[in-house]
């Protein structure tokens, strides 16, 4: 909610340059707790799944994709964390 008020979802030209810097801050804030509840929630559901499967087969993809999430959270979360992404003044 904070993030719309500040230019969240907008262009760059389309943001008050007062607005600029709070909105870069409070887009380094957000985006790694986006990533992290959507890894959860396939986590949850991966292990939802893992909770109904009886086939043998079935329950190596579930725990190969939810090791393929964990996995892809790790390096997503790391990148995301990155410095040098927010110093260009880019927001995407």
């Amino acid at each position: 909610m904070i993030a719309t008020n500040y230019g969240g979802g907008r262009h760059m030209m389309y943001i008050p340059p007062q607005d600029i810097p709070f909105a870069l801050k409070i887009n380094f804030v957000t985006q790694p707790l986006y990533v992290l509840a959507i890894t959860m929630t396939k986590f949850s559901i991966g292990m939802y799944l893992l909770r109904l499967t009886v086939e043998k087969v079935y329950r190596q993809v579930i725990i190969g994709t939810i090791g393929t999430i964990s996995a892809a959270f790790r390096h997503i979360f790391a990148l995301t964390w990155r410095l040098d992404q927010y110093l260009c003044g880019c927001i995407h």
